[in-house]
């Protein structure tokens, strides 16, 4: 077995190699691509390989075409426990990806990370993009709040809820250049809209058989059982059902200042 360690940068790609008997037996860099990857894996040599690296941005390529190589395993690390690795002294990608094989070699990588495929992978990706949207939207609306409070108007809780708060909203007597920035932003924020409801109708088109399951839980609706399936996947990779509730944000947390305890 030959254990590779991988440091992923925005341009390149650098690995550092070792055997059992923590030799080196490669060393190289290529541009960050495909064919760099495969070319480094190929200068690697023949024979099985655990290749390692952290998880970042460019996991879900990089992991497919390892996935695609004969003799190759994987392990993804978590980013989370890999920060020695980025806060040691003489940092270098170099030195990064040799720590990486060392580790893999030692058998001490740090928790890996779960990879997704398939239809997981595209609802996890769905999921992400929808979030990234209603964060963009919400944060249009808030700015919308707190300009017109500068004018002295309140807006209610839940104006932005119905389906005639653009009217209302152009109704307010507030300056010339208050109403453009509005007209400007109502625009944005139903166009955010309108790609949210596109991508909300892929995600509840995407079947899997436990979603049904999951749909036959009480205010768990198509959306929500997709969700619950995009981040938790394989309920045998959790220790217990407390560790799932931990994972998913569903356990109540304690969040104490002075006498304030909610």
């Amino acid at each position: 077995m030959v254990y590779v360690g991988l440091d992923v940068s925005g341009k390149s790609l650098v690995v550092y190699a070792v055997n059992e008997r923590k030799q080196r037996v490669f060393a190289g860099e290529q541009p960050a691509s495909r064919a760099g990857l495969r070319a480094l894996l190929r200068q690697v040599g023949l024979g099985a390989k655990l290749v390692a690296f952290k998880a970042g941005n460019q996991m879900k390529w990089i992991a497919e075409t390892l996935q695609t190589l004969p003799e190759v395993q994987v392990h993804v690390g978590h980013p989370n426990e890999v920060k020695w690795i980025t806060e040691s002294r003489g940092k270098t990608d170099r030195v990064d990806a040799k720590k990486l094989a060392e580790l893999a070699r030692a058998g001490m990588l740090p928790r890996a990370v779960h990879v997704v495929e398939g239809p997981v992978r595209e609802l996890r990706e769905l999921v992400s993009a929808r979030q990234q949207l209603q964060s963009k939207r919400i944060a249009l609306i808030n700015t919308i709040r707190g300009d017109v409070y500068q004018e002295g108007y309140r807006l209610p809780e839940k104006f932005f809820a119905g389906t005639t708060w653009q009217a209302k909203l152009a109704r307010l007597p507030v300056s010339a250049p208050l109403k453009l920035i509005m007209q400007t932003f109502m625009a944005s924020i139903e166009a955010l809209s309108a790609a949210e409801r596109q991508l909300t109708a892929r995600l509840e088109a995407i079947e899997d058989p436990r979603c049904p399951l999951l749909e036959s839980i009480p205010a768990i609706g198509p959306l929500s059982a997709r969700v619950l399936v995009s981040a938790l996947d394989e309920a045998q990779r959790f220790e217990d059902s407390k560790a799932v509730a931990n994972y998913g944000a569903l356990a109540p947390t304690i969040y104490q200042s002075g006498a304030v305890r909610p």
